[in-house]
């Protein structure tokens, strides 16, 4: 048995949520299953985490069955008053309806609890100066290793075309027609009624796309 002095010194277990844990250890295997990026799997853990230990602080149910949409929307309000800016906000929103949607997936719950994105301000999203893009240019250009050549080349094609990034990281040879100097690409529809469809991006050098709708703007300026 601990005495006085013993239990002042020992570490206080904390606060469980065993249903949320085990669920959420099922969720993370699911993403490991489907190949998710570690990137993507660390980040929505750490939103989880966040969430969970602020509904545990706040005296909130844990168990998702219990979750309600403005026990969501008071958590986001919390970060928002912390400084959190918009974005991260959005950030942290889209990491819990992944989680909850996979709940309704699996019959876990009956519907989601999540309440609609936080909106996030046209100048709250980071776009390169023209001079930060010159630099990442010149330092790429004086490496002459293949993989330094294949970035250049896959960052060129961003800031010249309305292309997003994953668009670009799966491009495969038979996309690319070097006589012609285009890139074709299939356009899955998404949301914001951003239609689908095989297109082209931009020409850097005429500015005009070929056959596929688009209704994207470059996010980074072009570099002379």
């Amino acid at each position: 048995m601990a005495t006085t002095d013993q239990a002042s010194n020992l570490v206080p277990l904390p606060a469980q949520a065993p249903v949320w844990d085990a669920l959420y250890a099922e969720f993370d295997r699911h993403m490991a299953a489907k190949r998710r990026s570690v990137n993507t799997r660390e980040s929505y853990g750490e939103s989880a985490r966040f969430f969970r230990d602020w509904l545990l602080a706040n005296g909130r149910p844990t168990a998702p069955q219990q979750i309600e949409k403005r026990d969501i929307e008071d958590w986001l309000i919390s970060l928002e008053a912390k400084g959190n800016r918009p974005r991260t906000l959005r950030n942290r929103h889209s990491a819990l309806r992944a989680f909850f949607s996979w709940l309704v997936k699996e019959e876990e719950i009956e519907r989601s609890p999540m309440p609609e994105p936080p909106s996030v301000p046209e100048d709250d999203r980071p776009v390169l100066t023209d001079e930060e893009v010159k630099a990442i240019l010149r330092a790429i250009a004086r490496a002459k290793d293949f993989e330094s050549k294949r970035d250049e080349a896959m960052i060129r094609l961003l800031i010249d075309s309305r292309l997003r990034r994953t668009e670009v990281a799966t491009l495969q040879l038979d996309q690319l027609d070097r006589d012609e100097h285009e890139v074709r690409v299939l356009v899955r529809a998404g949301r914001r009624g951003r239609p689908g469809g095989e297109r082209r991006p931009p020409s850097p050098s005429t500015g005009t796309s070929g056959p596929g709708p688009s209704t994207r703007t470059p996010r980074c300026p072009t570099s002379g």
